[in-house]
């Protein structure tokens, strides 16, 4: 393998078995991504994905990591209806991680934030504000939108007749302006209806 695809894909493929397609129980989840690091391939093998609500029950898991390194976590945040709802949210959430630190300084590390926009046309003074309170907590932080918008491509004419140009480019635009913010769009799943349509 050269050099520049193996430092490309080194830690690339964070651990999902929380969801679908496998959905597994926690404790199988983290004796699957155990086994995983502790294999040849471990070196692409990223974060474990979990949702904060999930967080407190990871506490009888930490230990196993003791001879393998910390335990490398992104946490699935909570997001809201409203602009307020979610600066609140992402507030509680971020004193949540920051107790959950704390509990367990240098077994294990949460470096990754993720979650919905609380609307696909967010403010631009809640994202300031949201990034800023993710930053102060030195987290990378990415924001997925609720809902995207068909990609609708009229192939007689070869035009596009879909919203997305108006309604979510500004937004990535928006966001890519602001320090430390991504976005994340989800691109699969487990139905035919989870893939984009383009």
């Amino acid at each position: 393998m050269k050099e520049s695809l193996r430092a490309f894909m080194k830690g690339l493929i964070d651990y999902a078995g929380l969801f679908p397609p496998a959905k597994l129980p926690l404790d199988e989840a983290i004796d699957d991504y155990v086994m995983h690091l502790k294999g040849e391939n471990s070196w692409m093998l990223g974060r474990f994905i979990i949702p904060l609500s999930k967080l407190n029950q990871l506490d009888r898991f930490v230990p196993l990591f003791d001879e393998i390194g910390a335990l490398e976590l992104a946490v699935l945040g909570n997001w809201g209806n409203s602009d307020d709802e979610y600066l609140s949210n992402i507030s509680n959430d971020m004193a949540q991680i920051s107790d959950y630190r704390n509990k367990h300084s240098g077994k294990v590390r949460i470096g990754v934030y993720e979650c919905k926009l609380p609307s696909n046309s967010p403010s631009k003074e809640t994202m300031k504000k949201a990034t800023d309170l993710l930053n102060q907590n030195k987290l990378s932080h990415y924001h997925e939108f609720p809902e995207l918008p068909d990609v609708g491509i009229n192939y007689s004419t070869d035009e596009d007749e879909s919203s997305w140009d108006e309604e979510i480019l500004p937004v990535v635009s928006m966001i890519a302006e602001l320090e430390g913010a991504g976005i994340k769009l989800r691109c699969g799943g487990i139905v035919k209806e989870a893939f984009p349509t383009v």
